[in-house]
């Protein structure tokens, strides 16, 4: 059971690198909830709706860190997008541009 546990957590390693100190700690909350969004909201003192785009938001994030369609730099730049820090628009432009440079992995999206 053990060896199986630690397959688990080197595949879990990379996505959670990703992730910030406040999203970990959104994590635990949650965990410590029970996975209660409705307590969660109540904790944070905000909507459940409110909790639930930081959810979708961290799981957007974990999902493109595993993906293995996207480059190192391409997951960087959409997480970037995902937090909010670059619109998408901008984030599709940047890695195509990104792309066609030498060395840029053209093709690897």
């Amino acid at each position: 059971m053990l060896k199986s546990f630690n397959i688990i957590y080197m595949e879990t390693s990379k996505w959670m690198d990703e992730l910030s100190e406040s999203d970990l700690g959104f994590i635990r909350s949650m965990i410590l909830h029970s996975g209660s969004l409705k307590a969660l909201a109540g904790e944070y003192g905000v909507s459940y709706p409110t909790v639930r785009s930081r959810l979708d938001k961290i799981i957007e994030k974990i999902q493109v860190a595993e993906s293995t369609s996207f480059d190192e730099f391409s997951q960087k730049i959409f997480a970037m997008a995902i937090e909010g820090r670059i619109t998408r628009d901008a984030a599709k432009r940047i890695i195509e541009l990104h792309h066609m440079q030498p060395g840029g992995n053209y093709g690897q999206h």
